[in-house]
């Protein structure tokens, strides 16, 4: 029996998911800016924003003042190695850390790299990552619309930037004695352990969520191995006060809050550093979690100096420090410190999907960056941080429109198509974090009736049903209850 059931005239149509055949490669790297609010940065699509000689949390905009030196995520598991060796790995971004992982001697990098498909080579020109107001970076193959995080035009950040990345080229655990790890048996020449991440860089307008960058991870277990334990974290490099100024930075972490700030302890930055007004030089800079597997929360915290004093290419010490009740007591005197925050332990199945939404937040001192955190996730627990701040039309819908029937539904929908003139329509099933579920139509059709039925492995939840062309775009919010 068919997954979906379609009637479209006189034709019965059955299409596939979306499956990935591509691999991350160092020949896609790219890079762009977030310059939408009153935060800039410079951000990579293998992971890493912020480096060394290029623009690295600048805050306010304009000012040249630098509160990070780099931010990356880390993505730990556990698992068992065909050879029986019980295993841990932290996949990583390569950057400006130095000791980046790889093979001995160097020649290559085992971390993530970005998968084709999520920007734009221009002849000439720098590639550039997908960003939501740059339609010049964004792939042919989007047919000139936007992927958000939803599909409704109506309901995006003010900028967005998107990017997936993987593991591939990760080849540190494949061969271990005589045996060897393949995370996709059917595809012996790929490798990693099968992890894939989707990038999505987001910022807002608006006096309370101006100064602020939140960053979301989608990550997948596409291959086949059955992880005993995964862990994740976010590595900051601090530098409050500037690149000559970071020897003097005090640390704490809130746990009221879920929080960990940083401030210039004596209140003077860099040469040329141009104060926040007459009383204020130098402001303060918070990393949190808004979203974490099983609703963890931050589960560790650890502060480390020197910078250097955490070696990118050891995993077991990465691993160790992601440990869940690993909360350091900062001290009380300036150092050039930097640290980990981490969530754990999860488990992420084969075929399984989970998601960590992180946020960068500025303020005038401590105070003020926690009172815009617990803002933003006050919004975001109530579903409403991915409206834009002002509002925005609709995409024009002058060729068609549809609309939905029961929505609810529980095992079947019914989707109305009234199409203006007879024209090329995709419709496609996307979920609550923008991921395509399915693609439901693609090809010329005029008005019709499409009747989709739910798969047995679609969860409960929200989705969106999204109906586009070259020049329209229409989205409606459907809830699927089992």
């Amino acid at each position: 029996m068919p997954r979906h059931i379609w009637s479209i005239g006189f034709a019965a149509l059955l299409f596939a998911s979306v499956s990935f055949a591509q691999y991350g490669s160092i020949q896609n790297r790219a890079i762009n800016l977030l310059n939408e609010n009153r935060v800039r940065t410079t951000f990579y699509n293998y992971g890493l924003l912020g480096n060394v000689g290029e623009i690295s949390f600048e805050w306010p905009q304009g000012t040249g003042d630098e509160y990070m030196g780099d931010f990356s995520p880390l993505l730990g598991v556990e698992f068992v190695h065909p050879s029986g060796d019980t295993l841990r790995s932290v996949c990583t971004s390569y950057g400006p850390r130095g000791n980046p992982d790889g093979p001995p001697g160097g020649g290559a990098f085992w971390g993530f790299e970005p998968l084709p498909g999520f920007h734009r080579v221009n002849t000439g020109e720098t590639p550039h990552i997908a960003r939501s107001d740059q339609p010049n970076t964004w792939p042919s193959s989007w047919s000139n619309h936007w992927l958000g995080h939803f599909p409704n035009a109506q309901q995006w950040a003010d900028q967005e930037a998107y990017f997936q990345m993987d593991d591939n080229a990760d080849m540190e655990w494949r061969v271990r004695g005589t045996d060897t790890l393949f995370a996709f048996p059917n595809d012996t020449s790929r490798s990693g352990l099968g992890l894939r991440v989707e990038g999505r860089y987001l910022e807002f307008l608006g006096p309370d969520l101006e100064d602020m960058i939140v960053l979301m991870y989608v990550f997948h277990n596409d291959g086949v191995i059955n992880f005993l334990s995964m862990r994740f974290g976010v590595i900051v490099g601090t530098l409050v006060g500037g690149r000559q100024d970071s020897a003097d930075d005090l640390f704490y972490y809130s746990a009221d809050h879920e929080i960990a700030i940083t401030i210039d302890s004596d209140d003077i930055g860099s040469p040329g550093w141009v104060p926040l007004s007459d009383s204020i030089n130098v402001g303060a800079i918070g990393t949190t979690f808004l979203k974490t597997p099983a609703d963890l929360g931050v589960t560790s915290f650890e502060l480390f100096s020197p910078p250097g004093a955490v070696r990118m290419n050891d995993d077991a010490a990465l691993w160790s420090r992601l440990t869940p009740g690993n909360f350091d007591t900062p001290t009380p005197e300036p150092t050039d410190g930097d640290f980990i925050l981490g969530t754990g332990n999860f488990q992420l199945s084969p075929g399984s999907v989970d998601t960590v939404v992180t946020a960068v937040v500025f303020g005038i001192d401590p105070n003020d960056v926690i009172r815009k955190a617990d803002y933003l996730r006050n919004l975001y627990d109530s579903g409403q941080i991915m409206e834009a701040s002002e509002p925005r039309e609709p995409q024009i819908i002058s060729n068609f429109d549809l609309s939905v029937f029961p929505n609810p539904f529980n095992s079947s929908v019914t989707i109305n198509i009234n199409v203006r003139i007879n024209t090329e329509l995709t419709v496609t099933l996307y979920d609550i974090l923008g991921r395509e579920v399915d693609v439901l139509h693609r090809g010329r059709l005029s008005n019709s009736v499409l009747r989709y039925s739910a798969p047995a492995s679609l969860v409960s939840g929200i989705y969106f049903i999204r109906a586009w062309n070259e020049t329209n775009s229409f989205a409606q919010k459907i809830v699927f209850m089992k």
